[in-house]
């Protein structure tokens, strides 16, 4: 079974106590309530009805459950501000900086929160907007000592206007109609704002609402020909307003009194009037031309349940009007807990609830040090945790050590063995590499400078001058550079230069042989080419070598 909570409307004249089961309403009451504007009547008022609301709270069998207070108090302050920045925090903090200085009363004695609503799609700078609501402690406090007398945990308590206009104003901005004007009609206060394309043109909380209208219809009516004062109860004001609203004259509005709309409408005419007026003065000064030639008004809230009062509107203002069909003319705004009232829509995001939730002082720095031994609580039992997670994965790495301990010992006694054995190799390798040395130093190859000169003297021709010989040794190779110059034969015949290339590639002595930097130049008035040929000197063995000097002695 879902648990039962309770939502506490704390309005002028009366206490709704509504019940929530998850998010289904189960039941409501109500209890009257005399208050009037002075704030400290209303607060103590307040704290002196906490016993009657007991009685309340125990038919309705919600006792010790959660309750959320949405009220109207005559300290609140709900205000709207818009900021060019782009950090929320800042744009927070100038908020609340301007709602306190525009409170009646001190701002050491208030409490405060703030919500962003939303931020305009376009603009330079785009608009932040930001919606504050600040009270009184004492009347905060009030509200508390309220709950919790009447046996509820206190949740959280939120001025009804700020969380209704905090969800209508973010609703307005979301949308991508462009120059749409929307009337929000409460019971106590209305609010108009005009957005095109998720971008916030204009805004106005206006006071005045159907309460007003209600009211304006007790006052004392004379009609002609009766010779008596007839004056409305409260609740058959509300009733006519809700069944015939803004009635054409001839129309019937209540059949006992036999009353016709032509003798109530001069009762709803001042209200009605000065309604149109607050709303004339916004488009005036709130919207340029341009706007307000394209502009279409949606009503919404109780209001657009009121017949008349919408096509009222739009014939005033001289613009294109519709009713938002989601509220119905057949459920009276009064009734506690109207599911198509205010209080759907203060209810529609809780998160407004949470974030708008005027604490006493003291009341909000005691939650703040619960949370923060809740948090110390958890962070301890977490801590508890990953140590004793830490002490099980220590064990099985010690574990672990272990077993890697016993098979280094086993590798140990291996490598040592094998140690023995690289010993044993190493000295029958340096008998070996002596051996090798020796060897190499008997029948080693050897380069021979004297026949490689030898060698390049007998292939050079005539027309080939040497003019440079280099020998570098490069480890075990020796390679050489020969530069020259390669004078052209008579009549301008070849040089010969490749002819003595190919000699010395098909030379014994030599390998690698390349052509290189090959130019056209003149020497002593002669011309030819200038080449460097580069190759590398092929070694012989050391007795090959003393061959072929003995050979070269005996050729005659």
């Amino acid at each position: 079974m879902k648990s039962r909570q309770a939502v506490v409307e704390l309005l002028p004249g009366r206490i709704d106590v509504i019940v929530f089961e998850g998010s289904r309403q189960v039941d409501a009451r109500r209890l009257p309530l005399s208050t009037d504007g002075d704030a400290c009547e209303w607060a103590k008022t307040v704290r002196r009805s906490g016993v009657s609301l007991q009685k309340i709270v125990e038919e309705l069998k919600v006792e010790g459950g959660e309750a959320r207070v949405l009220y109207r108090s005559p300290t609140q302050s709900v205000d709207l501000s818009s900021f060019g920045v782009r950090a929320p925090n800042q744009a927070i903090d100038a908020a609340v900086l301007s709602c306190a200085d525009s409170l009646p009363y001190s701002a050491m004695s208030a409490v405060t929160e703030a919500v962003i609503v939303g931020r305009d799609t376009r603009g330079d700078p785009r608009q932040m907007h930001v919606l504050v609501a600040a009270e009184r402690e004492d009347i905060a406090e009030a509200i508390v000592h309220l709950v919790e007398e009447a046996g509820l945990k206190f949740v959280s308590a939120t001025p009804l206007d700020a969380a209704v206009m905090a969800n209508f104003v973010g609703s307005e901005l979301a949308t991508k109609a462009t120059h749409q004007g929307s009337l929000y009609v409460g019971e106590y206060t209305s609010f108009f704002v005009v957005s095109s394309g998720g971008t916030l043109l204009f805004d106005r909380r206006i006071d005045l609402g159907l309460e007003s209208l209600a009211s304006s219809l007790t006052s004392p009516l004379t009609v002609r020909g009766r010779g008596e004062t007839i004056e409305l109860s409260d609740e058959d004001a509300q009733t006519m307003l809700q069944n015939h609203g803004v009635p054409d004259r001839d129309a019937i509005v209540h059949e006992e009194l036999q009353l016709t709309g032509g003798q109530v409408i001069p009762l709803l005419q001042p209200v009605l009037q000065r309604f149109i007026v607050e709303l004339r003065q916004s488009l005036r000064f709130g919207l340029s031309e341009g706007d307000r030639s394209n502009l279409s008004i949606r009503v919404t809230g109780p209001g657009a349940s009121i017949p008349g009062l919408t096509d009222l509107i739009g014939k005033e203002l001289g613009v294109e009007t519709r009713a938002d069909d989601g509220y119905s003319s057949t459920t009276s705004w009064t009734t506690p807990g109207a599911t198509e009232g205010e209080l759907r829509d203060a209810l529609k995001d809780p998160k407004v609830l949470q974030q708008l939730n005027l604490l006493p002082k003291e009341l909000n720095q005691h939650r703040r040090f619960g949370r923060l031994r809740r948090w110390l609580w958890t962070g301890a039992a977490a801590a508890l945790a990953m140590i004793a997670l830490d002490g099980v994965r220590q064990h099985a790495r010690l574990r672990t050590a272990r077993d890697q301990a016993a098979v280094y010992a086993s590798q140990i006694a291996d490598l040592e063995a094998l140690e023995q054995n690289v010993a044993r190799l190493r000295s029958v390798m340096e008998a070996t590499n002596a051996l090798d040395a020796t060897i190499r130093e008997e029948v080693g190859l050897r380069v021979d400078l004297a026949a490689c000169l030898k060698e390049l003297s007998l292939t050079t021709p005539q027309q080939i001058r040497l003019l440079s010989m280099n020998f570098a040794r490069d480890g075990s190779r020796t390679g050489g550079i020969v530069r020259g110059f390669a004078y052209l034969g008579d009549e301008g015949r070849g040089t010969g230069l490749d002819t003595f290339i190919e000699q010395l590639r098909d030379s014994p002595l030599f390998t690698s042989v390349e052509l290189g930097n090959v130019t056209m130049g003149a020497m002593h008035e002669r011309k030819g080419e200038r080449f460097e040929a580069t190759f590398t000197i092929v070694g012989m063995a050391r007795g090959l070598e003393r061959t072929a000097d003995a050979t070269e002695e005996t050729t005659p």
